[in-house]
């Protein structure tokens, strides 16, 4: 959780889209290159992945 919030607080974002669903998410680096995905308007995470995740 502290690294969520960490990422949440000091990440670099930028949008992404679902390539399925078509809805626009928010991913967001941390500095060694990991990220998450976010959804703001229902406020989930959807995915947590190391840098090298393919």
């Amino acid at each position: 959780m502290d690294k969520i919030r960490d990422m949440l607080t000091n990440g670099r974002r930028e949008p992404f889209t679902h390539p399925e669903k078509g809805v626009t998410y928010t991913r967001i680096y941390d500095q060694q290159g990991n990220w998450i995905v976010v959804d703001f308007i229902d406020c989930l995470v959807w995915q947590v992945a190391p840098y090298n995740f393919k």
